[in-house]
């Protein structure tokens, strides 16, 4: 994407925001899907956290070793984002 500027006319969510960063960071054209497999998710206020990377990738590789092939793989991290152990505090 060519502008970090947040579109006018949308409303700002934290869920928003952070499929924004997502696409606002890659270098490539990216999925819907590829956006959601990598999140950290908030279990308390729902927050969104984009994972720039994957930890996951390795384990393709091991696995076509055993002749094994891999169609998709998804990833969600659940935990409590800091706002919300902010306020628990």
């Amino acid at each position: 994407m060519n502008t970090t500027a947040w579109p006018e006319g949308i409303k700002k969510t934290k869920q928003r925001e952070a499929i924004w960063s997502v696409l606002t960071t890659t270098d490539k054209p990216i999925t819907a899907l590829e956006i959601a497999e990598r999140l950290g998710v908030c279990t308390s206020c729902g927050a969104m956290i984009p994972l720039h990377t994957c930890p996951v990738v390795e384990m393709p590789k091991e696995l076509s070793k055993a002749g094994f092939t891999v169609t998709e793989h998804h990833l969600e991290i659940a935990g409590i984002c800091r706002n919300c152990k902010d306020k628990n505090k």
